[in-house]
């Protein structure tokens, strides 16, 4: 999508990775790290409450811990973020 090949690795029994050549673009970094916990978030969001799926709304509304910066997801976004605001003060100074 993004011209990117993503590979899946296997780090044990049940832990697997997504890995990817980084292309050193800040705006593709952003996307790749935040599209994840923002549709599952907003999957926990749209689900209707009741006891048959409140598991499930749990499940994908814990995932705004993914979006903090203490978790390698969180950490990329932060870091694009903090690249992309230096890349447009150093545009606008002389």
């Amino acid at each position: 999508m993004l011209g990117y090949q993503p590979h899946i690795q296997r780090n044990g029994i049940l832990n697997f990775a997504v890995t990817y050549l980084n292309q050193q673009n800040d705006k593709h970094n952003l996307m790749i790290a935040a599209i994840a916990p923002v549709m599952s978030i907003m999957v926990g969001i749209l689900l209707p409450n009741g006891q048959n799926l409140l598991l499930l709304k749990l499940f994908c509304l814990s995932n705004i811990f993914n979006l903090l910066p203490v978790t390698s997801d969180g950490e990329v976004i932060l870091l694009s973020i903090i690249n992309i605001l230096r890349k447009r003060r150093n545009e606008k100074s002389p």
